[in-house]
């Protein structure tokens, strides 16, 4: 039996006239790799994003 990996996502945006800032932050709460020794195999992932809109 295949169970998924538990995850969160926060996002947060910001939004001024022509320019905008994303900000991202990936949480995996369990091991992404199961069943090889990998201990602490949990993603971490954040990311930003700066922009100008047309």
């Amino acid at each position: 039996m295949y169970t998924q990996p538990m995850r969160s996502v926060s996002r947060m945006g910001f939004d001024a006239g022509p320019a905008f800032l994303d900000l991202t932050y990936h949480c995996g709460f369990s091991n992404a790799v199961s069943g090889t020794g990998f201990d602490g195999s949990q993603r971490r992932i954040a990311s930003a994003s700066v922009g100008v809109k047309f």
